[in-house]
């Protein structure tokens, strides 16, 4: 979906979608969006004592994290913070830079940061609340009162 805001074309990027799997004690994320094709993607998941980063390249929309694990074992129970983000302009492929725009100035939306070095990017979070037979995905864009 894009919108013209004062003569510039911007990309606004809504997450439609981030669903979790657990398999075996280990977590994969699922993340449904219009962020370009071929962007970088990096997903991080922290926990207590638990730091973790898969990268990935959007395709069809969807983007798809390796399989979280702690060193092999399953995770343990707990909350923690999926992370969505992509890397800072002077990385991306021509192609995303094109539609991204000088120091992804045309990027907007709610998963959209400011950072006064490297401009807009990519950064949006979701909580994960872990037990040993299921995980539940947590919007924290959300009202506490929408919940």
């Amino acid at each position: 979906r894009y919108q013209l805001v004062t003569g510039v074309q911007t990309c606004a990027l809504p997450i439609s979608s981030l669903s979790a799997e657990l398999n075996e004690g280990k977590i994969r994320v699922i993340v449904r969006s219009n962020i370009p094709k071929e962007t970088p993607i990096i997903l991080t998941l922290k926990g207590k004592r638990y730091y973790a980063q898969s990268k990935a390249t959007v395709h069809n929309n969807e983007i798809a994290s390796d399989w979280f694990s702690d060193k092999g074992d399953p995770i343990k129970n707990g909350f923690y913070i999926i992370s969505v983000s992509c890397p800072i302009y002077d990385v991306l492929p021509n192609s995303v830079k094109t539609l991204f725009g000088v120091c992804n100035r045309n990027l907007s939306g709610k998963c959209v940061k400011f950072d006064p070095i490297g401009g807009n990017t990519i950064n949006i979070s979701y909580g994960l609340l872990v037990s040993s037979s299921s995980i539940q995905v947590i919007d924290m864009q959300q009202k506490l009162s929408d919940i």
